[in-house]
């Protein structure tokens, strides 16, 4: 598993030992599933090829938001804009990063930052505009509870609106 983990990721990532203890559970979690049509080896190298190739998908879209939050036009057309709510706006992206999955952090940047309309976000994402939809509406609803069981983080957004 370690041998197939690195060659995903290459074998100094940092991520290395934790993709292939990931994998280990994976592989664990799935054997009740196990249905002998390849050899066990076989099973857990899928596994673990898998789990990495995810690890992969989640730190390029989180560097796709990002970068799509570096280059905000709208950070450029107003030079009046406060370094507070610069700040909020950081804050913001980076819960996003940490309580949603790389697909809703990248559907709810391209809506509530960018105006994107849904048919633009699944012509962007290469999703239907359905599924683009449902990744916004589950977005909200965890960024809702994770600013709602944070109330100092709820304060300097609410602050950062009146501003």
């Amino acid at each position: 598993m370690y041998r197939a983990v690195g060659s995903v990721l290459g074998g100094a990532h940092p991520s290395l030992e934790d993709v292939v203890q990931d994998s280990l559970l994976g592989f664990a979690r799935a054997l009740k599933g196990f249905r002998g049509q390849c050899s066990a080896r076989s099973y857990a190298t899928n596994i673990a090829v898998r789990t990495a190739i995810d690890l992969v998908r989640a730190e390029s879209a989180k560097a796709r938001v990002l970068r799509a939050v570096e280059a905000d036009p709208s950070q450029d057309a107003d030079p009046t804009q406060s370094p507070e709510r610069t700040s909020i706006l950081r804050a913001s992206t980076q819960l996003l990063l940490e309580v949603l999955s790389p697909e809703q952090a990248e559907a709810m940047i391209l809506r509530a930052v960018f105006g994107f309309s849904y048919e633009e976000m699944g012509r962007t994402l290469s999703v239907p505009s359905e599924t683009a939809r449902s990744r916004v509406k589950r977005a909200r609803k965890a960024v809702n509870a994770a600013v709602a069981s944070n109330p100092e983080l709820a304060a300097a957004l609410r602050a950062g609106r009146e501003s």
